[in-house]
Order: C-alpha cells, then sequence, then structure tokens
C-alpha cells in the first residue's frame, strides 16, 4: 500500500530576465535529476511546464 506522493518546492532569485523558459526548464531537470524523487513539473512566471 502507498502512501501519498511527497511534493516540494523550490525557489531561485535573481535570475536574469532574458533567460528563456528552456533553459529555466533544463536547469530545473538537471538539478532535480540529483535527487531521489522525479520531477513534475516547473513554475515559471506563472506558467507550468510539465516534465513529460
Amino acid at each position: 500500500m502507498k502512501g501519498l506522493p511527497i511534493l516540494s518546492q523550490r525557489s531561485f532569485s535573481d535570475v536574469k530576465s532574458s533567460t528563456t523558459v528552456l533553459d529555466i526548464y533544463d536547469v530545473a531537470v538537471a538539478l532535480y535529476s540529483l535527487q531521489d524523487y522525479p520531477l513534475i513539473g516547473v513554475l515559471f512566471r506563472g506558467r507550468i511546464l510539465k516534465n513529460e
């Protein structure tokens, strides 16, 4: 029997305004690949980028 998933959130400051959505997503995927848990999605400027 499995329990509910564990969700966590990370925030990053001092991100340049010229940073592209793809750059943000790529960094998030790279950082979360170091974790034991999968990345579910990335929220950037109110837009949800899903890990598909």
